[in-house]
């Protein structure tokens, strides 16, 4: 079986890399001015932010279910 650990580590860095690419985005708007670049980085700023809450929330209730 997959350590749980592992599940939750590599969701973590998803989540970062989501909210890396998602300010990216926002910054080549910044620099280009290119409205749809702004528009998907809010869009991914957004996804990922609300991922992460969802993993802060949900870590404690999967390790006490596989402890």
């Amino acid at each position: 079986m997959i350590d749980p650990d592992i599940i939750f580590a590599f969701s973590g860095i998803g989540e970062l890399l989501l909210l890396i690419t998602g300010i990216y985005a926002i910054s080549r708007f910044f620099t280009f001015g290119e409205i749809g670049s702004l528009i998907l980085g809010i869009f991914l700023s957004v996804l990922a932010i609300g991922g992460i809450i969802y993993w802060i929330k949900k870590k404690e209730s999967f390790f006490t279910q596989y402890a």
